[in-house]
């Protein structure tokens, strides 16, 4: 989230970064983006996650690792 209290320069910066991310997100595996979404953008951990979507832990490590690998 930004901040009123930032620069103007800073949240034009930080926009145009979250505009390519939420562009690089719409070409992972509809499995990848929710586990991206779940874990960096909503703050669960692996364990929560594994629990929430019913799937092992390994599970999901390994779908968050190939999402930042892809």
């Amino acid at each position: 989230m930004v901040s009123n209290d930032e620069p103007v320069e800073q949240q034009v910066v930080w926009q145009e970064k979250k505009t390519q991310i939420e562009m690089a997100v719409q070409h992972l595996s509809a499995e990848q983006q929710k586990m991206i979404d779940l874990f960096y953008f909503k703050g669960h951990t692996h364990e929560t996650i594994a629990d929430m979507c019913d799937i092992p832990l390994g599970t999901v490590k390994s779908r968050i690792r190939l999402a930042l690998k892809n």
